[in-house]
């Protein structure tokens, strides 16, 4: 009876101390921030196209906005695939809110920096 007792007893430490580090890991998981994200992309946008920079800052500049911009749509990207019809889980309002904001955001940013430059109207033909 005392090998049974022991036995039982470690197989519950070990699924005690499996599921501590398993929520662990997630409690401790880093939460990607995407207000401060898409702050730092507008940032980097804004200095890119402000004339006020070097070619080469303004391309580094250019290389982060881009770097940070395919980082929120990863995340976004993440986080809207666990949204199914099929399991049940959707996206709240605010989620969905956000989603908008953000997109609304990123577009924009996109089609400003792939503007065609004004074209001048000449008289002469």
């Amino acid at each position: 009876m005392m090998k049974i007792l022991s036995k039982t007893q470690l197989l519950s430490a070990l699924l005690l101390s499996g599921a501590v580090l398993i929520s662990g890991n997630v409690l401790a998981a880093e939460k990607f921030d995407i207000d401060a994200k898409l702050e730092q992309c507008r940032a980097a946008y804004n200095d890119a196209h402000s004339g006020k920079m070097s070619v080469a800052e303004a391309g580094r500049a250019q290389q982060k906005h881009m770097k940070l911009m395919q980082e929120i749509l990863k995340n976004l990207n993440k986080r809207n695939s666990k949204a199914s019809l099929k399991t049940g889980e959707a996206l709240t309002d605010a989620e969905i809110i956000q989603n908008l904001r953000v997109m609304g955001h990123l577009l924009e940013m996109i089609a400003g920096a792939h503007q065609q430059p004004k074209i001048e109207w000449n008289y002469a033909y």
